[in-house]
């Protein structure tokens, strides 16, 4: 029996969640656009085998308006009973009157900032990014790098016009401004990127941090492609850093150091930075099963180094 994501499984969402754990609050899908998901099922279908499944909320769909006939004709043609649909409703209404949305519908934008962006809410956000960090690969115990002040970083990130790449940035200046860095796009064309890479020859040691979101693989394009393997050939040290998905090193299986932070948030740029330099713990461990190379639970510890600056990020005291 071929194997179907837990999003449209019966197994997963009725008998395991509802009825074995007894779960009766909301159920919502992963991202329905995903690879894993897309790649077996038509968006209209996928929706349909959701709800069958159990679930109430289905997050992104591929294509809504395709999903959302699917759907309707389903319970037309008799395939999801009307009854279903009512159960999700009544889960869904009832998480909004626990919210008091029935009362008060609209959030108070001018509030948002204070509730959201409390000194110690940027404090908690920075802990638990530093403590995510998961050390997969490192031969020759390249991490922490030992000459950091001859260290050089390229940040590969998805749009110039983002905010990907600029905290790490910043914080590399503020934490070690003898280090080389470059911010690279991935629409730059192959000389710009050939100029970065002649620019790593006196390098002692060089990271390459990738903010992976390109594909559901994790794949990145042929430029940064190209240049993280130049990179890795080069013989000189190369620590790669997977922002966001994990399964960037199924792509670059050789390089000798590799590092997880599992999202691409600032406080896991930051995270990122203050593993490689030692300044914190190393002590994450996977939460995937990486094929052919590393298994779930997975994560080589790594204490600080003793005396290490342990300088916090921008706006994280």
């Amino acid at each position: 029996t071929r194997e179907v994501p837990a999003t449209v499984s019966p197994a997963v969402l009725t008998n395991l969640l509802r009825k074995e754990l007894g779960f009766s609050g909301l159920v919502t899908t992963d991202a329905m656009d995903m690879q894993g998901l897309s790649g077996q099922l038509a968006p209209g279908e996928a929706a349909v085998r959701a709800l069958e499944a159990g679930a109430d909320v289905l997050l992104m769909p591929a294509r809504p308006v395709e999903a959302m006939r699917a759907i309707r004709a389903a319970v037309e043609k008799g395939r999801i009973h009307q009854r279903r649909i009512d159960e999700s409703v009544e889960r869904i209404l009832a998480a909004k009157v626990r919210l008091g949305l029935h009362k008060k519908r609209f959030a108070d934008l001018e509030a948002l900032s204070d509730a959201l962006d409390r000194e110690e809410d940027r404090q908690l956000a920075q802990r638990i990014a530093d403590k995510a960090v998961t050390l997969v690969r490192n031969e020759g115990q390249l991490t922490p790098i030992e000459q950091p002040e001859r260290s050089c970083w390229y940040m590969l990130i998805e749009n110039r016009h983002g905010q990907q790449g600029i905290q790490m940035s910043d914080f590399l200046e503020q934490r070690l401004p003898t280090a080389k860095r470059w911010l690279l796009d991935s629409q730059m064309s192959r000389a710009d990127l050939e100029a970065a890479r002649r620019q790593s020859s006196d390098c002692g040691a060089i990271v390459v941090a990738a903010y992976a979101g390109f594909r559901g693989t994790g794949a990145l394009p042929d430029g940064f492609t190209w240049l993280v393997e130049s990179l890795s050939s080069s013989g000189q040290p190369l620590i790669l850093v997977g922002l966001g998905n994990p399964y960037l090193l199924r792509a670059f299986a050789k390089v000798p150091a590799f590092l997880a932070t599992f999202s691409t948030v600032p406080p896991s740029e930051i995270a990122a930075v203050k593993a490689i330099l030692g300044d914190i713990a190393i002590s994450g461990s996977l939460p995937v099963t990486i094929p052919g190379i590393a298994r779930y639970g997975d994560g080589l510890k790594v204490a600080a180094k003793t005396g290490g600056n342990l300088t916090q990020g921008p706006g994280v005291r």
